[in-house]
């Protein structure tokens, strides 16, 4: 493994197996000590830091690791992705982790930096083994034996320290750079929220529909339902992976998922037929993906965990129905816990009342909110991919200094 490595090491340094630098310790741990986790992007932190349901704990503490400050702590089923770190705290990890002691004669922050750079990911994923990817486990004997590339107590505690203070400006940037997106976001929600709602229009009459105190004076009050139809897929359950990878073809198969505007697969087969615009709406998943659409059309079917939403009236416009929804569902879904799998049934949609403005208009308010959603993604865009290049160029700093490719005092290559 060790050809990840520049041969021509420099002067002092050594590489060394990981059993010499770092000792299993499995200590116990105590149910009142703070839960820590550990993530791919941020290394060992306290788990109430991150709170979105990842490696959500047991009810029963009494089995997990006790870790001290400076411990080595990783996932052995989610190393390969980079989830280890050397800990800045103290506190409890689940039982399935691994918890070392490092050595007293290695810089804890720079052992962080160097077991998560890329070469070293790459020797996890090499050494990790299972049969689904989404269950790779690392041996412990298999990372036990890896090299560790060392250089002099002094380099490593300067390396560190320089990482220390160039990473926490890339770091800074790429937060204010990802800030943006989510608020550009927020303004093109709150832009077509004012264009669905007319909410600058006048006259403004007040309504009795729960979601909306007011609306323009001629726009007509009239149910979802009389609008339009809502469908589950014919055979939803059917539609799985196995069955699609067998019978594969041209045709579309929608499903709740995110990726892909929900095409779940092709195959050579399709339930529906649709002329015009339909939405496909998320009847079942996570809070902020439940409710969301994609407008379809064209030859398709419909696999689980979401429907179809079919006009029933000439006097309403899909594509207007697609940008108003977000809104319409804001409330209901505010009263479903973040706990809770949430949900939506046809009763749901079906009770929900709108002030509908003339097909016209629905057509110039929809093309106005595309206009500017479109916009807003364009921009979004390229600060992504800026995101993009910080991030790799983060990577491959890390890597070249870390691997004592690159003089941090020269800020040239040592090759």
């Amino acid at each position: 493994m060790t050809n990840v490595f520049s041969l021509n090491l420099p002067e002092g340094w050594k590489s060394v197996p990981m059993w010499t630098i770092a000792t299993r310790k499995d200590r116990k741990g105590y149910p009142e000590a703070e839960l820590l986790s550990v993530y791919r992007d941020y290394g060992v932190i306290r788990k109430s830091d991150r709170d979105d349901n990842h490696n959500v704990e047991s009810e029963d503490l009494s089995n997990y690791k006790f870790v001290k400050k400076g411990d080595l702590v990783l996932n052995k089923m989610k190393t390969w992705q980079g989830s280890l770190g050397v800990s800045s705290h103290e506190g409890i990890v689940s039982p399935a982790y691994f918890t070392f002691e490092l050595n007293r004669n290695v810089h804890g922050p720079f052992i962080h930096y160097l077991l998560r750079s890329e070469p070293y990911i790459a020797m996890y994923r090499a050494v990790s083994k299972g049969i689904r990817v989404d269950q790779w486990d690392l041996p412990y004997e298999e990372f036990r034996k890896l090299p560790v590339l060392i250089p002099p107590i002094e380099a490593q505690r300067k390396i560190a320290d320089f990482l220390d203070n160039e990473l926490m400006v890339i770091d800074q940037l790429i937060s204010l750079k990802k800030k943006t997106i989510e608020l550009n976001l927020e303004g093109f929600n709150a832009s077509r929220h004012e264009l669905v709602t007319g909410s600058k229009l006048t006259p403004q009459v007040e309504t009795d529909i729960g979601w909306l105190d007011t609306v323009p004076k001629m726009w007509k009050k009239s149910p979802l339902r009389s609008m339009v139809s809502f469908q589950k897929g014919k055979d939803p359950a059917r539609l799985n992976l196995e069955y699609c990878a067998t019978h594969p073809g041209d045709f579309p198969v929608y499903s709740g998922q995110t990726e892909n505007d929900g095409l779940f697969a092709k195959i050579n087969t399709f339930d529906f037929n649709i002329s015009g615009n339909a939405l496909l709406i998320r009847t079942v998943g996570t809070l902020n993906l439940v409710g969301t659409t994609t407008l379809i059309s064209g030859k398709f079917s419909l696999s689980q965990n979401c429907a179809l939403i079919l006009p029933r009236s000439k006097d309403i416009n899909m594509n207007y129905l697609h940008y108003v929804l977000p809104s319409l569902l804001e409330i209901k879904k505010a009263g479903i816990p973040s706990d809770m799998q949430a949900s939506l049934r046809f009763t749901d949609l079906s009770q929900f009342w709108l002030h509908w403005p003339t097909i016209g208009d629905q057509f110039r308010i929809s093309e106005e909110i595309s206009n500017l959603e479109a916009h807003v993604t364009k921009i979004n865009e390229l600060i992504r991919k800026s995101v993009n290049f910080l991030e790799e160029y983060r990577n491959s700093l890390i890597t070249q200094i870390i691997l004592g490719n690159l003089d941090i005092a020269m800020g040239k290559s040592v090759a």
